[in-house]
């Protein structure tokens, strides 16, 4: 009965963890994508070799943040897995 309970206090902590990873991806995709509006603004209108490197390194960071955000991606799959064995038990 007791490992019931310990199972039950792992499940619903990665259920809470889950969900916790669920906000913070959604508000950094959100912003990411409107920085990414931003950033195509100033382009529109910015030139030379300064615009260069800024779009470099502006690539640098996007790349960044696209790994970031698939890794979490796969993470949360990680964890709905795990989660729905411990349903399981």
């Amino acid at each position: 009965m007791a490992m019931a309970l310990d199972v039950d206090k792992l499940r619903m902590g990665l259920e809470e963890y889950r969900r916790t990873l669920e906000v913070q991806r959604n508000a950094l995709q959100s912003e990411y994508q409107e920085l990414q509006r931003h950033f195509n603004a100033l382009f529109a209108v910015y030139g030379g070799n300064m615009a260069e490197e800024f779009r470099k390194r502006w690539g640098k960071t996007a790349n960044w943040f696209e790994d970031y955000l698939n890794k979490a991606a796969v993470l949360d799959q990680f964890l709905a897995e795990r989660i729905e064995q411990l349903r399981q038990m």
